[in-house]
């Protein structure tokens, strides 16, 4: 890179691994280096320069130098442009450093004040959101304030001893166990943890980062929410499901026998909660189980070699294999009438399935029914 900066009336440019003072003709003293640095850092941040060095080996030199020589932080990388970059290494780190290290203009809108909220869902009805919602702490709306609203525009809300698959943290006025307990209630099914801002959002109709594909860009989204907000902070610091909306951290390893086809008594699926017919769970619920089933790591059942068979996470052996789990079940009991609800729901399940991942990204003969 060829960088100047100026300083005291001086002028430096990185030359050769070094800066040098244009004047003298000699390295700067160690006193400043560091203030160079921050100078130049300071430009980068407005010149942003990984957003428009397009040539993949300028930009690999670029990340290089200022990593190396510069000894530029993942937060200051992140934003100079090189968020790619930095997330390809470590995208938890990446994304973390970026987001919180990014100010937060404080600007009210229909997502923090109650006015513009309701003035705004007078003239805009709600988008259904078939979860059971519970709602702990408060901030930037009151806890009551927010429940009264949900009520008003057809939200399910979870109390007392009723599970909630969606968990609504405010800013404040919540306890550590409170959220611990929401999480144990919920394991080995459906949980989505939001913060007030990001659930009003949903409503209004903006993308759900639960609902985001492929598996980095919910990432994105949901650090984006997370940064600044005591409680998705202290969420995701201490239950690594929380990006999948699956809490599953405690699932048991079964010990199912494999029959001589490969089969398990008890699928992956099964052990997160998949259910299907008139005593299932309802459609979103399903989906966000095989969302997460094909995004994260699956419970163990059976054997190494069958395990083998389901692949990698976001992978088109894990999307094949569900497929052909789900294809299975149609198969085993299309012709039982008790079980044709069921039936139908596994076939929405697969064309859901075929239409969000699949069509236009695999190559791989989709499983028929």
């Amino acid at each position: 890179m060829n960088l100047v900066v100026e300083h005291d009336g001086r002028t430096y440019s990185w030359t050769d691994g070094a800066w040098i003072d244009h004047g003298r003709q000699l390295r700067a003293p160690g006193a400043i280096r560091g203030h160079l640095n921050a100078k130049l850092f300071s430009e980068f941040w407005k010149l942003r320069p990984g957003e428009y060095v397009s040539d993949p080996f300028a930009r690999r030199d670029m990340f290089r130098d200022l990593q190396d020589r510069f000894g530029a932080s993942t937060g200051q990388l992140a934003r100079f442009g090189f968020l790619d970059e930095v997330i390809d290494r470590d995208p938890v780190a990446a994304l973390t450093a970026f987001y919180d290290s990014t100010p937060i203009p404080a600007a009210r809108t229909f997502t923090n004040c109650p006015r513009l909220r309701d003035r705004f869902f007078e003239t805009s009805a709600a988008r259904p959101f078939p979860l059971a919602v519970r709602v702990i702490g408060k901030g930037p709306f009151g806890r009551c304030d927010l429940e009264a609203f949900l009520s008003r525009h057809g939200m399910k809300l979870s109390r007392g001893a009723e599970r909630a698959n969606a968990l609504v943290i405010g800013r404040e006025a919540w306890r550590h166990a409170e959220v611990d307990a929401c999480v144990d209630d919920a394991e080995g099914t459906v949980l989505q943890v939001y913060s007030q801002e990001m659930l009003i959002s949903v409503l209004a109709g903006q993308p759900d980062p639960f609902c985001t594909w492929p598996y980095l860009e919910r990432m994105r989204d949901l650090y984006a929410f997370r940064a600044g907000h005591p409680g998705l902070e202290y969420v995701s610091k201490g239950w690594t499901g929380w990006v999948t909306g699956y809490s599953g951290a405690a699932i048991p390893a079964w010990s199912a026998n494999e029959t001589l086809r490969g089969q398990v008594d008890c699928s992956p699926l099964t052990v997160m909660g998949y259910r299907v017919g008139a005593s299932g769970v309802d459609t979103m619920t399903r989906r966000s189980i095989l969302r997460a089933a094909l995004s994260a790591p699956i419970p163990s059942v059976g054997g190494a070699d069958y395990m083998e068979q389901w692949g990698t996470p976001a992978s088109g052996t894990r999307l094949r294999r569900i497929a052909e789990q789900l294809v299975s079940n149609v198969a085993t009991h299309r012709n039982r009438i008790s079980h044709a609800v069921a039936v139908e729901d596994w076939q929405g399940d697969l064309r859901w399935l075929k239409e969000t991942f699949y069509r236009g990204v695999y190559a791989f003969n989709w499983p028929q029914a």
